[in-house]
């Protein structure tokens, strides 16, 4: 079974949850590149947390599996934006597996997902033990 074809692959949102969590996760990025500012992280992850806890679509935040309440938003933020492209994304993979297409057509489209930062780059990144032989270009 791919990842991917996991329900906790994905969040469903509305537009307007994503555009929050957009927005917070920038300004939180921005804020803490910022040498000159001093920033308040539990402040800031208790808005995060809120947020989350708000939409209704995923679990709460959970010290013990994440770094911080960032990293959880960023993760959120990816599985929310994949959510439309999770079947097309399927569909191409099983298409590959199945021997019916060559592995350069879901590269293609994850490398395009990667850019359009729906994917994270270390998507690509292989995990895990990986015995089993599939075709490649």
């Amino acid at each position: 079974m791919l990842k991917l074809e996991l329900n906790a692959s994905v969040v469903v949102v509305p537009n307007a949850t994503l555009e929050e969590w957009q927005a917070l996760h920038d300004s939180t990025l921005k804020a803490l590149s910022d040498e000159e500012q001093e920033v308040d992280m539990e402040r800031i992850g208790n808005k995060i947390q809120l947020s989350i806890n708000r939409s209704h679509a995923a679990p709460a935040y959970n010290d013990s599996a994440y770094d911080s309440e960032v990293d959880y938003l960023g993760e959120l933020l990816h599985k929310a934006k994949l959510a439309p492209y999770r079947d097309e994304l399927l569909d191409l993979l099983h298409e590959w597996m199945a021997g019916d297409a060559r592995i350069s057509v879901p590269l293609k489209r994850i490398e395009e997902l990667i850019d359009m930062d729906v994917l994270s780059p270390d998507v690509l990144l292989l995990q895990g033990d990986y015995d089993h032989h599939y075709p490649y270009d």
